[in-house]
C-alpha cells in the first residue's frame, strides 16, 4: 500500500511518501539520485547568479567612488538611482526564487507520483516483512547555497508539531513577506559588534555607535567619512582594506529610520594602536560608570590601568579627568541645575512628611542657605535649649597660651565638678598657680562649660561635642556635592539612622537600653563604697569619706553631688540607699531612659520620597539661580 501527502509554504515544501512493501527497488534510489542531481544544476545557477550580482554591485560602488571624488554634488542624485537598482534587483530575485519554488513543487510531485498497484505484495507472495519508509524533501527558499536541500529519512507525520514550530520561526525576527536580514540587537550585540553585510539597524545614530564599539573592542581604529542622511562610509587606517558603507533601506520614506550594510570588507592589515580616537571622555565614563559608582575613591591612574589592560590604549590625564567629570555628573546630577529644581524637592518633602518646615533664603533669587526641620522641634524645644562648649575644643585654646600638664588636670577638675563648692575649690587653685590662666576661663561662662552650673532640665551632663562630630564625619562624603544630592544624602543617612536605632532597641528586654543600664550598674557597684543612715521622711545621710556627706531625698529623686540631678540616672549614693532599704533601682530611673520612650522616640521615622522624574513642578515661582562662586586667584 502507498500514500502521498504534501505540503508547502512560501518557504519550504514538504513531501512525505508512505511505502509498505518488501524490499524498495532500485525505483526510489533512483528518484532520490534524480532529485540530487536536480538541486546540483540549480546550485550552479544560484552560485553563477550571485557571482554576477556580486560582480554588478562592485561596479556600482566603483562608479561611486568615481562620483564622489570627481563632484559631490551629485551624490544624494546617484544615491538614490543607486537604492531604487538595488530594490529592483532584491524584488526580481524575491520573483525568481517564488517562481522556482512553484516548478520545484511540481515537478518534485510528479516525480514521486506512485501508483497504488506498483509496489503492492501480499503475503500470498512471501511476503514476510512489512517496511514503513519515509522520505521528506525540504527546500529553503531563503537563498541559494549549497545547504538549500535537504533529505532527512525520519519521518514526523503530517501533523508533526516540531515542523510547525520551525514554518513560523523566523530567523532574524522579521515578519515581512520579502527578504528577511539579520538585525542588530544594541542589548546584545553592541557589546562586541560584529558586521556582516545586509546587517540591519534601526537607525544611523546606532550604527554609529556600534562602529566606534567595534573599533575600541577590536583595538582598530576605524572612522567615519563623508556622512550624510542617505549614506554612512567606514573606513580603518591608509592602506587598510576594511570598509563599510550602509544606506537607508527605504529612502524615499522619512519616517523609516533603518539602515542597512550594503558593503561589507571585513579584512584589517593594520597594526594595533596604543592611540585610538574613538576612545572618548564620554564613552569611558558611560562604560566605567559603575566602577564610579561603587568606588568613590576611583582614581584616574586606576582608570588609566583598566583601560589599557581591557582596550590597549594609552589615555591622557586630561582625557580621563573629563571621562570622570561626566560619570559624576551622571551619578549625582548637574550643579547648576539642581538650583533650579529645589522648589520642587522641598514640595515632595512637605507632601512625603506632613509636618515638615522648609525655609530657602534667597538674595535676588541667587541661593544663599536652606533649611529642612520639624515644625513641632522648632516651637516646642528650640526656645528652651541650652547650648554648651565641646571642652576638648576649649582645652585646644587654652592650651595655645597657658602650656603646662598642672593647669591642664586644675581645669578639667573645675569642668567636672558637678556642686559649687568643688568648683570654687578648683578655681582657687587654678589662680594660685596662674592668674593669666585664671583671667582667661574666668572670661568664660561656666554654665556652657562646667557641670556644677549646668541646667538640671536637660537631664544630660555630656562635656563633648562627639554627637555633633561624628555626624560631621558620617556626611563628609556629601560635602562636595550638588546642593539636592547633598541633602538627599544627609537625608537618607539619618532615615537609615532611625530605623537601624527602632531596630536596636526593640532587641532589649529589659526595661533600659544597653547604655543607661551600664551607667546605671556603674552607680550601684560604687555603692559599696558608702554608708547610708536614714534620717526620716524618705531622706538619708551617706557618708563618703572624710569631709565627704551627702544628703539623698527619695521623694525628690535627688542628691547633693546633683549627679542623679543631671542625668536622672541615680547615683551612687542613693544606689546605697536603695540598698539599704531593698529597693529596685531601676525604677528611680527617669521614664526617657525607659525602653518605651525610646521606641516612641524612633517612631517618628522619615518617610521615603520619589525619584526627581517624578516631582511635581513647582510652575508658579521663578528658579532658584546658583550662587556666585569667585575663585581665588
Amino acid at each position: 500500500m502507498t500514500g502521498l501527502w504534501a505540503y508547502s509554504n512560501s518557504t519550504c515544501i514538504y513531501i512525505y511518501i508512505y511505502i509498505y512493501l518488501k524490499p524498495f527497488g532500485e525505483e526510489v534510489h533512483k528518484e532520490e539520485e534524480h532529485v540530487a542531481q536536480e538541486e546540483e544544476n540549480h546550485e550552479k545557477q544560484n552560485q553563477d547568479a550571485e557571482e554576477e550580482q556580486n560582480n554588478t554591485i562592485a561596479e556600482e560602488e566603483d562608479i561611486i567612488v568615481e562620483e564622489e571624488e570627481s563632484a559631490d554634488v551629485a551624490e544624494e542624485e546617484y544615491g538614490a538611482e543607486e537604492e531604487d537598482i538595488v530594490v529592483e534587483e532584491e524584488e526580481s530575485a524575491t520573483e525568481e526564487e517564488e517562481d522556482y519554488a512553484v516548478e520545484k513543487e511540481e515537478s518534485t510531485a510528479e516525480s514521486f507520483d506512485v501508483s497504488d498497484n506498483e509496489y503492492d505484495c501480499g503475503i500470498d507472495e512471501g511476503c514476510k516483512q512489512k517496511d514503513g519508509i519515509g522520505i521528506r524533501v525540504k527546500r529553503n527558499m531563503d537563498g541559494f547555497g549549497p545547504n538549500s536541500v535537504h533529505v532527512n529519512d525520519k519521518d514526523h507525520g503530517p501533523e508533526s508539531e516540531i515542523d510547525k514550530s520551525k514554518e513560523l520561526h523566523s530567523e532574524h525576527g522579521s515578519d515581512s513577506d520579502g527578504p528577511r536580514y539579520p538585525e542588530f540587537k544594541s542589548d546584545i550585540d553592541m557589546v562586541k559588534p560584529k558586521f556582516v553585510k545586509g546587517l540591519v539597524f534601526p537607525n544611523m545614530i546606532e550604527l554609529k555607535q556600534a562602529i566606534k564599539q567595534y573599533g575600541m573592542v577590536d583595538w582598530v581604529e576605524v572612522k567615519l567619512k563623508r556622512n550624510g542622511n542617505r549614506r554612512l562610509q567606514a573606513i580603518c587606517k591608509e592602506g587598510c582594506p576594511w570598509k563599510l558603507r550602509a544606506t537607508p533601506m527605504n529612502p524615499k520614506d522619512s519616517k523609516n529610520q533603518t539602515w542597512q550594510i550594503k558593503t561589507m570588507v571585513n579584512c584589517h592589515t593594520c597594526s594595533k594602536s596604543v592611540s585610538n580616537s574613538n576612545m572618548t571622555s564620554k564613552w569611558m565614563a558611560n562604560y566605567y560608570i559603575g566602577k564610579f559608582t561603587s568606588e568613590p575613591n576611583y582614581t584616574l591612574r586606576s582608570l588609566r590601568h583598566d583601560v589599557l589592560h581591557e582596550f590597549g590604549t594609552l589615555v591622557s590625564p586630561r582625557k580621563r579627568g573629563r571621562a570622570r567629570d561626566h560619570a559624576l555628573e551622571m551619578i549625582e546630577g548637574n550643579h547648576k541645575a539642581q538650583y533650579g529644581r529645589i522648589y520642587d524637592y522641598l514640595q515632595e518633602l512637605r507632601s512625603t512628611n506632613p509636618g515638615t518646615t522648609t525655609i530657602c533664603y534667597l538674595d535676588l533669587r541667587l541661593f544663599q542657605r536652606m533649611h529642612v526641620c520639624l515644625k513641632e522641634v522648632i516651637e516646642d524645644i528650640f526656645p528652651y535649649a541650652k547650648d554648651r562648649k565641646c571642652v576638648r575644643h576649649m582645652y585646644k585654646n587654652f592650651k595655645e597660651k597657658h602650656k603646662g600638664q598642672a593647669l591642664t588636670d586644675v581645669v578639667r577638675k573645675a569642668v567636672r565638678a558637678t556642686y559649687l563648692r568643688e568648683f570654687e575649690n578648683a578655681m582657687d587653685q587654678l589662680k594660685s598657680l596662674s592668674d593669666a590662666a585664671y583671667i582667661w576661663i574666668e572670661g568664660e561662662n561656666p554654665a556652657q562649660w562646667s557641670r556644677s552650673h549646668f541646667s538640671t532640665r536637660s537631664k544630660c551632663d555630656m562635656l563633648l561635642n562627639n554627637h555633633c562630630e561624628s555626624f560631621n564625619k558620617s556626611i563628609l562624603e556629601a560635602i562636595d556635592k550638588p546642593i539636592l544630592t547633598l541633602m538627599e544624602t544627609i537625608r537618607g543617612k539619618i532615615m537609615t539612622r532611625i530605623v537601624s536605632k527602632r531596630e536596636a532597641v526593640e532587641k532589649y528586654k529589659g526595661l533600659l537600653c544597653g547604655k543607661n543600664q551600664k551607667k546605671l550598674d556603674a552607680g550601684i557597684e560604687e555603692s559599696i563604697r558608702f554608708w547610708p543612715t536614714y534620717t526620716g521622711v524618705n531622706t538619708h545621710q551617706v557618708e563618703a569619706g572624710p569631709s565627704q556627706q551627702h544628703v539623698v531625698d527619695l521623694d525628690q529623686r535627688s542628691c547633693t553631688c546633683r549627679k542623679w540631678d543631671l542625668t536622672r540616672i541615680p547615683c551612687g549614693h542613693a544606689a546605697s540607699v536603695f540598698r539599704l532599704n531593698n529597693l529596685k533601682p531601676e525604677d528611680y530611673v527617669n521614664e526617657c531612659y525607659h525602653n518605651i520612650t525610646q521606641l516612641a522616640i524612633y517612631s517618628n521615622m522619615i518617610k521615603p520620597i520619589k525619584g526627581p522624574n517624578q516631582w511635581d513642578l513647582v510652575t508658579n515661582m521663578e528658579p532658584i539661580l546658583p550662587p556666585i562662586i569667585r575663585r581665588p586667584p
